[in-house]
């Protein structure tokens, strides 16, 4: 490795652990909170070798319940009502070096939450980093623009990144697919759509997060689809012990075996969930972290 990148990159990690990271978008469905817990909260993790802070702000749907048994965050649910109230002690933790993360829900909680963050000054503002969600949609585009608006409106210069939700997997941001994809982001001449990406007035980094098989695979476990790619190896040896099992019973137990069967078949249903969370932990997650980490480098 280059010792000037490793330097950089251990510079990062010190970085990192006074960052509050707020994914959000007036608009909801664009992938928030998958970029916020099974993006970044990983990512975090991961490279600082700390256990985020989740501050999950949206009590239409509190996604961060979702990961009961995750060993690598701490979650926080907090009302917008009462985050005027709690975002002091939450900007304190910043202060032990914890990083973390607010996932915040859309329309009124956005514009509530980026108010009380605005009363909060320099001390706080300094240490955001935006992440701002988008799916193909023309209005998911709109509403992005809105929302950057009123972050830039809290101070100028703000460190904003802009993710494209549910990307085509294995091609890196500067492949065509993207922009096929995301057109309504990055303009198409011959369909006569504009670049919104331009309109924007300013370039802003962006991420592609791959993520079709994110929800199914994490449900199943209660865990980020990080932890359950890391832990495939024992499971998969306990899904094989589980099978030969079932069969033991079905020659010693004839008459169970069509309830066995079905055992049988939840198991490998599982299994086969485990497998996509392992195929997307080693090459998409990765690949995201990786283009995470050369956006950072440059933003910080």
């Amino acid at each position: 490795m280059d010792p000037k990148i490793s330097k950089s990159q251990e510079a990062l990690k010190m970085m990192l652990n006074d960052k509050i990271f707020a994914c959000v978008n007036t608009k909801g469905g664009v992938g928030k909170s998958a970029t916020a817990l099974q993006v970044l909260v990983p990512y975090l993790y991961q490279t600082t070798a700390q256990i985020p802070l989740v501050v999950d702000i949206d009590e239409n749907n509190f996604n961060s319940k979702v990961f009961s048994d995750s060993e690598i965050m701490t979650a926080k649910c907090v009302e917008i009502k009462n985050f005027d109230r709690e975002f002091g002690d939450i900007a304190a933790e910043v202060v032990s070096k914890r990083p973390i993360v607010l996932d915040i829900g859309a329309a009124d909680i956005t514009r509530n939450a980026l108010k009380v963050i605005d009363t909060y000054g320099p001390r706080v503002r300094n240490r955001m980093v935006w992440l701002v969600p988008i799916s193909t949609g023309q209005n998911d585009i709109r509403n992005a623009m809105e929302t950057i608006e009123m972050i830039n409106g809290i101070a100028p210069n703000q460190k904003i990144i802009i993710v494209l939700s549910n990307a085509p997997e294995n091609h890196g941001e500067d492949n065509q697919i993207n922009e096929i994809t995301f057109s309504y982001f990055f303009g198409n001449p011959v369909l006569d759509i504009p670049s919104m990406y331009k309109i924007m007035g300013k370039t802003y980094p962006y991420l592609a997060v791959p993520g079709h098989y994110i929800v199914p695979a994490t449900q199943a476990f209660k865990k980020t689809i990080y932890e359950v790619g890391k832990n495939f190896s024992a499971f998969d040896e306990s899904v094989d012990k589980k099978i030969l099992e079932l069969s033991k019973r079905v020659k010693d137990n004839p008459d169970d075996e069509p309830k066995i069967y079905e055992e049988s078949k939840r198991i490998t249903r599982i299994a086969q969930q485990y497998r996509v969370a392992k195929m997307f932990a080693e090459y998409n997650l990765s690949e995201t972290f990786s283009g995470l980490t050369q956006i950072l480098l440059k933003l910080l």
